[in-house]
């Protein structure tokens, strides 16, 4: 199967890590698997040991692989450096999905490129993908509490009234891809530049 459009949320797999703020990226995914309509698992045995995959059709005719990365956070370019094995796409066919410690709670930002910051499993894709010129949105999960160490604050869970703003921040970054999808990245970042 071809595939027009390689959609990476990054995060970690435990159970234990799902509702916390570094898995706003599998949540993203979560998010655009239920709104697609028919979601299958794609099995490759390449890929099996490194990500969880999801084939989807966009309701624009696009094929999509929804992708969530097994190797946890630190270690996702891992997972990249296989499905670019194993699909050899164009940089602008892949997206990274990721939260941002530097944003405030909410906050979704599209971008064509740029560097990896001080994010750790972007720098793990950087490093893998040995080029910044790939697309991606972030998504806010800031500001952390200054007595609080980064480490410990992206393992924490939302509270209830955090969590009612990241689930708007979902659906404004799902509606962000399909214009993006549907007219163009230029197009999206004019209109949703914040």
């Amino acid at each position: 199967m071809e595939f027009d459009c390689f959609v990476v949320g990054l995060g970690n797999p435990e159970d234990k890590y799902l509702l916390t703020r570094h898995n706003a990226g599998f949540r993203f995914i979560d998010t655009i698997a239920k709104d697609s309509g028919a979601v299958e698992p794609f099995k490759d045995r390449n890929l099996r040991a490194y990500a969880d995959c999801f084939s989807a059709h966009w309701p624009n005719s696009n094929n999509l692989l929804l992708v969530k990365p097994t190797t946890y956070m630190n270690n996702s370019g891992e997972a990249i450096s296989q499905l670019i094995k194993r699909f050899k796409p164009r940089l602008e066919q892949l997206w990274v999905v990721y939260d941002d410690l530097d944003l405030p709670l909410g906050t979704v930002r599209l971008r064509k490129k740029g560097s990896a910051g001080t994010h750790r499993g972007m720098v793990s894709v950087v490093d893998a993908l040995k080029d910044e010129n790939f697309p991606r949105i972030r998504l806010g999960i800031g500001p952390k509490p200054v007595h609080v160490p980064a480490e410990d604050f992206v393992l924490k869970p939302f509270n209830r009234e955090e969590g009612i703003v990241v689930e708007e921040m979902l659906k404004k970054a799902k509606n962000i891809f399909d214009i993006t999808i549907t007219q163009g990245i230029d197009y999206a970042i004019s209109k949703y530049s914040e």
